[in-house]
């Protein structure tokens, strides 16, 4: 299977879930050291879903991808830090 092919399986599958399922996903990548192929696909098929679905995550990303420093929680459509100002 090569790159594209295991993207588009990704974003099939996250099409599927519902927001706070993406944003679990999301945080359960924050910190982890490593790269791969179905890593950076999985990943890149996160930030697409996000895009997607008009979230706004300017905090953590632009267009060419996402930071995962910070676990994230997503208040009214708009990705926040957690322990910046959200209880």
């Amino acid at each position: 299977m090569n790159a594209l092919e295991i993207y588009n399986r990704f974003r099939q599958r996250m099409k599927q879930y519902g927001d706070q399922e993406l944003i679990g996903l999301f945080n359960k990548e924050v910190g982890k050291p490593g790269w791969g192929t179905a890593r950076a696909c999985y990943l890149a098929a996160i930030h697409a879903e996000w895009t997607a679905r008009g979230f706004d995550y300017s905090l953590v990303g632009d267009s060419q991808g996402l930071s995962f420093r910070h676990k994230v929680r997503l208040v009214d459509g708009v990705i926040k830090r957690v322990g910046y100002g959200i209880r």
